[in-house]
C-alpha cells in the first residue's frame, strides 16, 4: 500500500527572507489570489483523487488569510500545516508526511507544487502508474506549460519543479529533498529518475518579466486548447494573463523566432515550434523516442546509495534563485 502526498510550501520562514516579507499583506493578498484562481482548482480536479495535499503557512499569517485557510479546508484532501519561523527545509516537509501515514502503509509518493502552479487534470493519475513499488526513485514529467503576457508556451523541462518521488517510508525524505535544478545532473551519477514525456501535465505562471522564461529556446508556443483540454481551470482566469489578441501574438512568434530565427534555432527545432501550434504531439513523441536510448543506456544506483546522493546535495531552500540564470538557460539549451 501506498500514500501519495502533494506538498505546496506557501509562506514558510526557512531563514532566507526577513519575515516581514513572508508575512506581508500585499504579498499574501497576491499570493493567494493565484492560489485560489490557478492552484487550487487545478487540485480539485485531478481526475484520481487518491492523495493527501499538504500547504504549509507560517503559524503567524494574519487572521484575514487564516479564514481564507479555513475555507480551502472544506476540499477533504487539503491539510493546511503551520510551522514556526526558521524551518529546516530538510525536516519540515519529512516530519508532517510522516505523521500523515498510517500502519499499513508501505510506500510514500510526494509530489511538488508551487502555490502559483498549476497541475494538468491527470497529474496524479499519472505519477501513479508508475509507482511499481520503487525503494526509491524520481518521476518527472518532461513537458508543461508556461502561461505568462507571450502566451502559452510549451515547455520541454527534464529537472522540472513539478518533481515526485517514490520511496519506502522508513525514512521519508520527500521530493524536496534535493533542487530539482539538480535531477538531470545527479541522474547521470545513478540517481533513479523517470522521464516521462506525455502530454502537458504542469503550469508555470511567470508575471512580470523573466529573464530565464523568455529567452528560454526550449520554449515554444502552443494553441489555448493545449491548456484548457488539460487542465481544470476556469478561462476567465487565463485570459487576464494572456495577449490581448493570440493570434496576432502568434503570427508575431513565427516571424520573430521562426523566420527570422532570432536564436539561431536548428532547422529541425523549427519545424517541430511550428508543429507544436498545430498539435505538441509531434515534439512529445519525439522526446519519447530520445529518453528510450536515453533509460536504457542509464545505470541506476542502489536503493541506499541513491539516498546518499540526495543527502550530499540537498535542496536548503530557495537559495537557487541566486544562480545566474543565464548561465542555467545556457546549460538546458536542446537546440537539435
Amino acid at each position: 500500500m501506498f500514500q501519495h502526498f502533494i506538498i505546496t510550501a506557501f509562506n514558510i520562514d526557512f531563514g532566507l527572507k526577513p519575515r516581514t516579507a513572508i508575512l506581508d499583506t500585499d504579498y499574501l493578498t497576491k499570493r493567494f489570489s493565484l492560489f485560489e484562481n490557478i492552484c487550487f482548482p487545478s487540485v480539485v480536479g485531478q481526475i484520481n483523487q487518491n492523495f493527501k495535499w499538504l500547504v504549509f503557512f507560517d503559524r503567524d499569517t494574519d487572521s484575514q488569510f487564516q479564514e481564507k485557510i479555513q475555507k480551502f479546508s472544506q476540499y477533504k484532501n487539503f491539510i493546511p500545516i503551520y510551522t514556526p519561523p526558521n524551518c529546516s527545509n530538510y525536516t519540515v516537509f519529512s516530519d508532517a508526511v510522516r505523521r500523515q501515514l498510517l500502519v499499513e502503509t508501505e510506500y510514500v509518493i510526494t509530489s511538488n507544487l508551487d502555490n502559483d502552479d498549476a497541475l494538468g487534470k491527470s497529474f496524479v493519475r499519472l505519477v501513479q502508474k508508475h509507482y511499481q513499488r520503487q525503494d526509491f526513485c524520481f518521476v518527472n514529467f518532461a513537458f508543461g506549460l508556461i502561461l505568462c503576457q507571450h502566451g502559452i508556451l510549451l515547455r520541454e523541462y527534464l529537472s522540472s519543479p513539478f518533481l515526485s518521488l517514490i520511496e519506502k517510508k522508513e525514512e521519508v525524505l520527500t521530493c524536496r529533498a534535493i533542487n530539482h535544478y539538480d535531477v538531470s545532473k545527479l541522474a547521470d551519477k545513478g540517481l533513479p529518475v523517470i522521464q516521462v514525456a506525455t502530454h502537458p501535465t504542469w503550469l508555470q505562471l511567470v508575471q512580470g518579466t523573466n529573464v530565464r522564461n523568455n529567452l528560454d529556446v526550449n520554449a515554444s508556443i502552443v494553441a489555448i486548447k493545449t491548456l484548457t483540454q488539460n487542465f481544470a481551470l476556469e478561462r476567465s482566469n487565463i485570459d487576464e494573463y494572456l495577449p490581448n489578441s493570440y493570434r496576432k501574438y502568434i503570427f508575431q512568434y513565427l516571424k520573430n523566432f521562426i523566420i527570422k530565427n532570432k536564436y539561431s534555432l536548428s532547422l529541425a527545432k523549427r519545424i517541430r515550434n511550428c508543429l507544436n501550434i498545430i498539435n505538441p504531439c509531434f515534439s512529445i513523441i519525439y522526446l519519447s523516442f530520445r529518453l528510450r536510448q536515453q533509460n536504457s543506456s542509464q545505470n541506476k544506483e542502489s536503493y541506499e546509495a541513491a539516498k546518499q546522493l540526495c543527502k550530499a546535495n540537498p535542496f536548503l531552500g530557495n537559495n537557487y534563485i541566486l544562480i545566474d540564470r543565464f548561465e542555467r538557460k545556457n546549460k538546458n539549451i536542446n537546440n537539435y
